[in-house]
């Protein structure tokens, strides 16, 4: 093989995500006298029509760059899980394959570490840092699930990583070989018994759980199954951005090799990489310590050159910005005391009163995701000037994405639109439903999700399912933030206009701040009606870990 190195890794085709790439493919160069020969195969996933990358991001014809597109009506019905299965599709072409995550850096020579696996053949990760269910049947869960995948019995022989900090209860602090997904290696025979594998291992696990790590543990029963031989890695090679981490494992921060920028915290993997003039402010910063400065030096080192690649190659694309737009009245589908009252009145009231709800005086710098968007908080945000820094909107009415993709998205970098085919009985009563889709249309996370005039359509199981897909993108420390019709008198739910379903949808509360927190949040606030605005939550998320 031409390659000692293959690196493969599943993106979105964002600015941030591009740009990280831009940097991995920096840092990879860098220590190309070290670890030989490497190429990196990059999967994309977009429920778009495919472009050529080449052309669009003509810095990467500087690196060894493979640009493939996941397939899009695979993409649209398992989103980036489809992404991810992708780079396992991939034929070989390293002697050592790495999959790693787009949020990944690599800091110093690890040439060892492919020396290592092409003398003792092995499936080699770093622990993950908790286990992936935490409750009292821990291991129990393991072990039917091992059982009816048909593997050995799983043996717990690993120690999780965030032990002592984020995993403290003794049932959970040893796992079987169940790795962060950040970085793993394997050579390419491993490697390509695991790619024959994980496709089937990933769609039991999704039959038998609800969970955002459905193909970490997919991985692990797919190395059981084949009894291949794994490698627990120090935390080096998969070093994270946690100031726990750096306080307990201070002897593996001071040689970190790879280091995995997942935590928010204090850096922020896409709002820092959207330009290059937000990469410049984070280098400059002076506040950082520990794993965090270290990735902030290692950028800096690199943005001299990343940024003369983009901007020589023609692809620093300036951000686009609306002025104003005007909504036609057929897409305005608020009720009448909205429309007296005013669309941007009441929409930038009630932006407001989500910023004065989670304590901050505007919503500046945040991600917004907006459930059943309309086009009222576009409109509001562009011709009021109200500072955010990203908001996507999902619809199930075709015709409004159509219009805010060609009106808005093309002209302002800010926004994105999603048509979202899902079965409602009042808006669209012949699509697939909820439950079929098991997430949201989105990549990525968010700092606040909104669902104003959500909850007052929907019935109890999409009700359930909607707070479970809205807990998945939410960000550590994020908001969620909804309105709903409310009634003590009604036992659980009431359809109170039977000829008209599921016009106005009433939950009793208790029955409603249930569903909140079995969906994995807490209620941070409630209020009542007042005004335009319905009952209303305020939610966080429980920390489930990493």
């Amino acid at each position: 093989m031409n390659y000692q190195l293959e690196v493969r890794i599943p993106i979105s085709p964002t600015p941030d995500f591009l740009r990280r790439i831009h940097f991995m493919a920096g840092s990879l160069e860098r220590l190309k006298d070290f670890i030989g020969p490497y190429l990196l195969v990059v999967c994309v996933g977009a429920d778009v029509e495919a472009y050529d990358l080449y052309e669009r991001e003509r810095w990467s014809r500087e690196y060894p760059i493979i640009w493939l597109w996941a397939d899009r009506e695979k993409y649209r019905r398992d989103s980036f899980w489809e992404t991810s299965r992708e780079i396992f599709r991939q034929p070989t072409r390293g002697r050592v394959v790495m999959c790693a995550d787009a949020d990944v850096l690599f800091v110093s020579d690890f040439c060892d570490l492919i020396g290592d696996l092409v003398k003792e053949p092995a499936v080699a990760g770093v622990i993950a840092h908790s286990p992936p269910f935490q409750n009292e049947k821990f291991a129990n869960t393991w072990r039917d699930l091992c059982a009816k995948y048909g593997t050995p019995p799983p043996s717990f022989d690993y120690e999780h990583t965030g032990w002592g900090f984020m995993v403290q209860w003794e049932i959970l602090r040893f796992t079987p070989p169940y790795f962060n997904f950040g970085m793993v290696a394997a050579p390419a025979e491993l490697m390509e018994v695991i790619s024959m594998e994980i496709g089937k291992a990933d769609d039991f696990v999704n039959a038998q759980l609800d969970t955002f790590f459905r193909f970490q543990i997919a991985l692990t029963l797919s190395i059981l199954k084949h009894r291949l031989p794994v490698r627990s890695l120090p935390l080096r090679y998969n070093f994270p951005n946690d100031p726990d981490f750096d306080a307990k494992y201070p002897e593996e921060l001071a040689d970190v090799r790879i280091l995995h920028y997942l935590r928010c915290e204090t850096v922020h993997r896409e709002r820092d990489f959207r330009t290059l003039t937000d990469v410049a402010a984070l280098t400059a910063r002076r506040d950082l310590t520990g794993s965090n400065e270290v990735f902030r030096q290692r950028i800096e080192n690199l943005y001299p050159i990343v940024a003369e690649q983009e901007r020589t190659s023609g692809t620093m694309r300036p951000v686009s910005r609306l002025e104003s737009i005007v909504v036609p009245d057929n897409l305005q589908r608020n009720g009448p005391d909205v429309l007296a009252e005013g669309i941007e009145e009441t929409g930038e009231s009630l932006l407001n009163e989500v910023a004065r709800r989670i304590g901050r005086s505007d919503l500046a710098s945040l991600d917004l995701l907006d459930v059943g968007c309309g086009v009222r908080f576009t409109q509001t945000l562009i011709n009021r000037t109200l500072p955010f820094a990203s908001y996507t909107g999902i619809e199930v009415f075709r015709p409004i994405v159509d219009w805010l993709k060609e009106r808005v998205e093309n002209h302002d970098d800010r926004f994105r639109f999603i048509h979202w085919d899902v079965r409602n009985s009042m808006y669209n009563p012949k699509a697939p439903s909820m439950g079929d889709y098991g997430r949201l249309p989105v990549d990525g996370s968010y700092d606040v999700i909104m669902g104003f005039s959500l909850f007052t359509h929907l019935e109890p199981e999409d009700a359930a399912n909607m707070l479970q897909f809205m807990r998945k993108v939410v960000r550590r420390g994020g908001f969620l933030f909804f309105s709903a019709f409310c009634d003590d008198l009604v036992e659980r739910f009431e359809d109170r206009i039977p000829e008209q379903p599921l016009l106005n949808a009433y939950y009793n509360r208790k029955y409603l701040e249930r569903l909140v927190t079995e969906a994995g949040w807490q209620i941070a606030s409630y209020a009542g009606p007042a005004g335009y605005l319905m009952h209303s939550f305020l939610c966080k998320p429980v920390d489930r870990g990493q």
